[in-house]
Parts: structure tokens; C-alpha cells; sequence
């Protein structure tokens, strides 16, 4: 176990110092616009996806009902794990510090540290949205050109996938609008929120801003501003790392979906024998997705 000693920051022993820096703003929570996030109670929570009836059939005169059924499909099972950070601190060191109290500089570092991991975790889903080795409930990564149902494959990836534009927005918007359920009937899909990289923040602004098409001499104007079609705007998120890949959220019921099991505790204790000070902070929590629906992305050229 590393401990913070008096030689860890030796000049807080001495006066002369102006000031010790290495602390900065915190990013808003990102996660929020991401996902949406339950409370649990439990070790674990499940998802079930049932699966409902194809389409009413004609029933002639006289002739029987058409019977259907409904299945069960799918389980995404979303397990709690803890994330936690501590610090030791030798007695010497708290009392010889000179400047703001070490223990309440640790409290500071930990707090961003456990910030900064929770908003890390959370994006880690959309950065592996691509990744076959990180599956949901149906065997799938997050975004494919292949996801399984009872009515066939479907997709909420292009089949060609495209860097950011207009028109490659406008092709995601269009594949969003004619999504399906499970049993192949068509749903009322609709974009919500456009997310990417800070990378793409300034085209993000023009296709979704510009009165008329954004980057031509044409005068025709831009659709996706006149139409609104994705209500609630961009959102640029620093610890998405894949600068070419963007994503359209949805209104899918349940789609990226995030439990709070325990929330952020700060507990500290002493060690008897070595008069050292123990703080720690830990936290329990899950980030996922229920139905890939939530999300159609694209993962650049």
C-alpha cells in the first residue's frame, strides 16, 4: 500500500510556497445525457425482452381466428461492480504540513478521481459500441449491421459506414425512422440527441444549425434544422476516444440504461499500530444497454 509520507510533497514542510496547483473544473455530467439511470436494490437487475405478434391476418366467413402467440427473447443481465480509491497518510505529515491540510487536498483528488472513473465507465460503452468483443443480451455488440430477431436481422449501423455529414446524418436519421420490433412490426423510433467526440463539435454545430445546407453554394435549405429532427441538439463528450465514430440516441423505451446501487461514500479510520490516517471512497454502479435501439451509430470511413 502506498502512503502519503512527509517527503511525498516536501515542500508543504516548508513556508515560501505560492500555491499548489493540479486541480481543475470537473466536466458536467455527461453520463445523464448518455443513459438513462435507475436505482437498485439488488445484486444484480435483469431485462427481459418478450417478443409480440406479427400482423392481424384476414379471417374469412365462418373460418377461425388466426392464433398468435408471444415469446420470451433475450435476458441482459446489468451486475453492479464497486469502484473505490484510498489514501494513507502518516501521522508526521498531516501535522508538519504548512498550507491547506493534506487531508483535505486528498479529499479533493479523490473525489475527482472518482468522478473522472465514472464518467470514464460510461462512455467506455459507446467507445466499444463497434467492438465485437463486448456483447449485450443478444449476443451483439451495441452497433451492428446484424442484430438477431424473430423476424430476421435488422440494423442500427449503416451497411456502409461514413464519416460525419450531412447526408450521413440524414441516412441514420432515415434508418432510425424505419426501425422494427422484435417480431418485425414497425415502431414509432425517433432521434433524440446526436453525441460524439469534441472532435466533430464544430460540424456537429454547422449540419444542425445552418438554415441552408451546410458547406455547398446551394440554396436549398437544410432539412434537418427545418424539420428538427434530432430535438435535443449535440453533445461533444471528451472520454469518447473514437474520434470518427457518432451516434444518434433514440426514444427507445429501454435502451441505454444505467443503475445506481450505492452511491459515493467517503470513509476514513486509523491504523492503530502505525498512527497513519486511511481514507477511502468507493462507489457501485452499472453502465449498459437493454435494447441496441437505443442507440444507432456510425463508425466513420
Amino acid at each position: 500500500m502506498s502512503t502519503i509520507v512527509t517527503n511525498t510533497i516536501p515542500k508543504s514542510q516548508r513556508p515560501g510556497v505560492n500555491k499548489f496547483f493540479g486541480l481543475y473544473d470537473k466536466h458536467r455530467d455527461f453520463s445523464k445525457e448518455m443513459f438513462d439511470m435507475g436505482t437498485s436494490s439488488l445484486g444484480y437487475e435483469e431485462d427481459v425482452l418478450v417478443s409480440g405478434s406479427g400482423l392481424a391476418t384476414v379471417k374469412g366467413e365462418g373460418d377461425a381466428v388466426t392464433f398468435d402467440s408471444v415469446s420470451q427473447g433475450f435476458i441482459q443481465r446489468y451486475s453492479h461492480a464497486v469502484y473505490g480509491i484510498g489514501f494513507a497518510i502518516t501521522r508526521e505529515a498531516v501535522e508538519d504540513g504548512k498550507y491547506l491540510p493534506i487531508i483535505e487536498r486528498v479529499v479533493k483528488h479523490g473525489t475527482k478521481s472518482m468522478e473522472t472513473t465514472k464518467q470514464t465507465i460510461a462512455a467506455n460503452i459507446y467507445n466499444r459500441a463497434f467492438d465485437s468483443n463486448y456483447l449485450g443480451g443478444d449476443s451483439k455488440e451495441l452497433c451492428a449491421t446484424d442484430h438477431p430477431s424473430k423476424a430476421g436481422t435488422w440494423q442500427n449501423e449503416p451497411t456502409n459506414s461514413s464519416d460525419f455529414s450531412e447526408a450521413s446524418l440524414e441516412e441514420l436519421v432515415v434508418l432510425t425512422k424505419k426501425g422494427k420490433d422484435d417480431a418485425g412490426n414497425e415502431i414509432a423510433l425517433m432521434p433524440r440527441k446526436l453525441i460524439g467526440s469534441p472532435d466533430l463539435e464544430f460540424d456537429f454545430c454547422r449540419v444542425l444549425k445552418s438554415v441552408l445546407q451546410s458547406g455547398t453554394a446551394n440554396n436549398d435549405i437544410n432539412a434537418i434544422n427545418e424539420m428538427g429532427v434530432v430535438p435535443e441538439g449535440y453533445m461533444c463528450n471528451p472520454f469518447l476516444t473514437n474520434t470518427d465514430d457518432w451516434f444518434l440516441r433514440t426514444d427507445a423505451m429501454d435502451g441505454m440504461k444505467g443503475f445506481q446501487r450505492r452511491k459515493r461514500e467517503f470513509t476514513k479510520d486509523g491504523d492503530f499500530t502505525t498512527e497513519n490516517g486511511l481514507y477511502k471512497f468507493t462507489e457501485r454502479y452499472v453502465y449498459g444497454w437493454t435494447d441496441p435501439r437505443g442507440i444507432y451509430g456510425n463508425p466513420g470511413a
